[in-house]
């Protein structure tokens, strides 16, 4: 009972960011790796791509991974350094400390991690909101490029697909991250992945109104008339939407209306 108690105390300590809490639970003997069972009252996240609410579905979260959702990231090394596992996973979801980390933009935390040995590619279980996605797909969807670089430096691959085929580049051209799009077509990026619905990178910057991602997506060779599932393309959407100027960067790069809709 002691030893339970002694646990569930480091995790509220890890998650609140009490680094001298959490170094005396340790020296009394509490289990570095001890998990939540249950819901935990501070969850705060969800597996969905840029979309961090206060969700409260979690099981099996650990001292560490509270740690770096937190960005609490002495007491990330404290508990690296006592035997925490870098790559240890919550029960629902398979979330990493890693995962956590890169979607919430806690930088110095990405790095400790990686220094440790963390598994850049491990991907999330395909259960409800997560999709198989990695620590690089929840960086680059959230806007964070010094993340991506770090990630990619580590090796992490830029083409790595979730279950609906989504790509890194995907996420980051939707969600307007230009210099992210940059970055990730420099190292290796294909823009003519498609993923749900046979969306392409190009149709979705389009269908966003992102100009520029849309000019730099044509200068790396993505297909100006790629066709989704409903058999439209990049022009289709800007046109739809009213985006003149990406409608007419996308004429002049040879896109043609592919919609077969009847008037």
């Amino acid at each position: 009972m002691v030893t339970r108690t002694r646990s569930l105390a480091l995790l509220e300590a890890a998650d609140s960011g009490d680094l001298g809490r959490v170094q005396a639970l340790l020296d009394e003997g509490a289990n570095p790796n001890t998990k939540r069972k249950g819901k935990l009252r501070s969850a705060r996240w969800s597996c969905a791509i840029n979309d961090w609410t206060d969700q409260q579905f979690e099981y099996g979260a650990s001292t560490l991974l509270l740690a770096a959702r937190g960005g609490h990231v002495e007491i990330a090394r404290l508990l690296l350094d006592r035997g925490a596992k870098v790559d240890g996973r919550e029960n629902v979801h398979g979330l990493t400390a890693l995962m956590e980390a890169a979607g919430r933009g806690h930088e110095e935390i990405v790095a400790l991690l990686i220094d440790r040995g963390a598994r850049v590619d491990l991907a999330t279980r395909n259960y409800m909101l997560c999709s198989g996605s990695t620590a690089l797909a929840y960086a680059a969807g959230a806007g964070f490029a010094g993340i991506t670089r770090r990630l990619l430096d580590a090796g992490a691959d830029p083409n790595r697909r979730d279950k609906y085929g989504g790509t890194p580049l995907l996420h980051a051209a939707e969600n307007g991250h230009t210099e992210i799009v940059d970055l990730l077509l420099k190292r290796g990026g294909d823009p003519n992945l498609t993923g749900e619905n046979r969306v392409t990178a190009l149709i979705r910057a389009a269908s966003m109104g992102h100009r520029e991602i849309v000019a730099h997506l044509l200068d790396a060779g993505a297909d100006p008339n790629a066709v989704c599932d409903s058999k439209r393309g990049a022009l289709d959407f800007a046109e739809w939407k009213g985006y003149r100027e990406i409608a007419s960067l996308l004429r002049e790069a040879g896109a043609m209306n592919m919609s077969q809709d009847e008037t």
